[in-house]
């Protein structure tokens, strides 16, 4: 069993070294098959260069707050993540320059009733807020 199993992970390492050295040459850089084919398997290998990381000071003050400060700022296109920590008041992103920015996601947020570091609660929003929300 012990040869069948070292045979077998010697064969995988000889196949993948011979993947490798078939590599094709792309205006100056290598390029192999395994990557080639990642790329196309795994789309978001594509977007990996336009995602941006960013961190939004948000006003709020409980579960609630999160759920709804969360769920604005991933309603803007483009928004791959958001998470609210309440105890810092800030919101980590991370979104797809290509299809949007900090300003639209700021704005979003600031429309359900949550004042931003870049803009202000919008007022309505905000007077609908249950009132342990409204920091």
């Amino acid at each position: 069993m012990k040869h069948f199993f070292i045979a077998s992970m010697t064969f995988g390492v000889i196949f993948l070294a011979s993947c490798n050295s078939n590599a094709s040459t792309k205006e100056g850089h290598n390029t192999s098959v395994i990557e080639t084919q990642d790329s196309k398997t795994n789309p978001e290998s594509e977007l990996a260069s336009s995602i941006d990381h960013a961190t939004l000071g948000v006003q709020g003050d409980c579960e609630i707050c999160k759920e709804r400060i969360e769920t604005a700022a991933k309603s803007v296109k483009g928004v791959a993540s958001a998470n609210w920590d309440i105890s810092k008041k800030k919101i980590d992103l991370s979104f797809d320059s290509k299809l949007t920015n900090l300003d639209s996601i700021s704005k979003a947020i600031a429309k359900v009733g949550h004042r931003t570091d870049k803009d202000p609660a919008d007022p309505d929003a905000y007077e609908a807020l249950p009132t342990c929300c409204q920091v």
